[in-house]
């Protein structure tokens, strides 16, 4: 490969190509996960005093509420499904929302504590897709930037004339 022939550059260029194109892939298969859902209602306890129900579709938060604790669940979750906002989607890995809206609804299912209520679509990942090989890039990108020559702590200074 390039680092035999000592093109250690070239490599470097093609390395870094690489990590942004499988980060970028990784993106946005974890965003196509949820924007292809045509709904989802999941909830997370808020304490002794209720649930924290959001109402999400095709990426995108349509309504949130919080279920009080004695209240039947199945009708608020329905009512609130009911008044939400309707989403029309369209093109695209983001068709009805920003790419930073259904990241912040990503993590928020992703948190501890929260449970799928309703599910009207597939919210899947692919098994070998992209996201799968994150953490071999963040090893070759952090493991550069950790070595220090000779196990010094302190920076190397260029000096242009050294002292006396």
């Amino acid at each position: 490969g390039l680092a035999e022939q000592e093109r250690y550059e070239d490599a470097s260029v093609h390395r870094d190509r690489l990590g942004a194109f499988v980060r970028g892939t990784a993106r946005t298969q974890r965003l196509a996960s949820l924007t292809g859902c045509a709904q989802l209602t999941a909830a997370r306890r808020q304490g002794e005093t209720g649930w924290d129900v959001h109402v999400m579709r095709f990426g995108r938060l349509v309504a949130a509420g919080v279920l009080p604790a004695g209240v039947a669940a199945a009708e608020f979750v329905g009512s609130l499904a009911t008044l939400a906002e309707t989403v029309i989607p369209g093109p695209g890995p983001t068709p009805a929302a920003t790419a930073a809206e259904t990241e912040a609804l990503l993590r928020w299912l992703e948190s501890d504590g929260v449970r799928l209520i309703e599910l009207d679509g597939e919210w899947t990942c692919p098994l070998d897709g992209a996201g799968r090989y994150l953490h071999v890039l963040d090893a070759a990108t952090h493991s550069p930037s950790s070595l220090v020559p000779f196990d010094e702590r302190r920076g190397l200074v260029t000096v242009h004339q050294p002292p006396r």
